[in-house]
């Protein structure tokens, strides 16, 4: 799915509260004051912390200017900040992700393992950073949405998929 899909998404489906894209880009080795770790790393925009569910402890989630900008920014997992030994408050702190300088914006809130993913290593990017600097690709890898009442999410679905449809000439391969 392209980023324009997701606008588009975003633009004409009116029974959705949040839409948001991410990019999966992997392991990558972090690095801080001579210190490394693997982390996974994911580009993704500002509804992602509603929709996912994806808490700031401290600081900032990535910001619509931030995406506009391609800003070198990320959020990141409490276990980074932990096992890089990170100052308490690493806001302003510039991490190594894959050999790129990132600068601290945000903490996310402890959260554990989801599907034998450790979101407490994780690293979130700005989604136009990342395909500008780490993937070089012009897709997306999954949308999220989130409607704006429950009870129309059958709706809301349909709303998306007729979308797609429409905008891919009823070509087959989104899952809704």
């Amino acid at each position: 799915m392209s980023v324009e899909d997701v606008e588009a998404i975003k633009a004409n489906c009116d029974l959705l509260s949040a839409v948001t894209s991410e990019i999966s880009l992997g392991s990558f080795k972090a690095r801080f004051a001579g210190k490394e770790m693997d982390v996974t790393s994911m580009g993704v925009e500002p509804d992602y912390s509603r929709v996912r569910n994806a808490n700031v402890k401290l600081g900032r989630f990535i910001s619509l200017e931030d995406v506009k900008n391609w800003s070198k920014v990320c959020v990141i997992g409490s276990k980074i900040r932990s096992e890089l030994s990170m100052p308490q408050d690493p806001i302003g702190q510039s991490i190594d992700i894959a050999g790129s300088n990132l600068t601290v914006v945000g903490v996310l809130e402890e959260k554990g393992n989801t599907n034998g993913q450790d979101q407490d290593k994780i690293v979130l990017i700005p989604t136009s950073t990342s395909q500008k600097r780490y993937s070089g690709r012009k897709s997306v890898d999954v949308v999220f949405a989130q409607p704006k009442d429950s009870a129309q999410l059958d709706n809301a679905m349909q709303q998306v998929w007729e979308l797609l449809m429409k905008r891919h000439n009823n070509a087959p391969g989104f899952k809704i």
